[in-house]
């Protein structure tokens, strides 16, 4: 990869982990925050913010709904 720091690239890893986590879990989004190696809320959500252009909680109540409305399809 070109054109992206290490960390950035680790960031934008453990932001992919937390957007599933966020989605399939009922855990606290700072408590995802802390299993994905950022610790601090704040710096988690600034962090989220920068990489999907929402807000933890945003990002839940648009995609967990989808996630449960797929769940029903059979």
């Amino acid at each position: 990869m070109t054109g992206m720091t290490f960390l950035q690239y680790v960031n934008m890893h453990r932001i992919e982990i937390a957007k599933r986590k966020i989605v399939e879990d009922t855990q606290p989004i700072s408590e995802i925050g802390k299993q994905c190696g950022i610790p601090n809320a704040k710096s988690f959500t600034r962090i989220f913010k920068q990489y999907t252009n929402m807000l933890p909680s945003e990002y839940k109540k648009a995609f967990a709904k989808k996630a449960d409305e797929q769940s029903y399809d059979y």
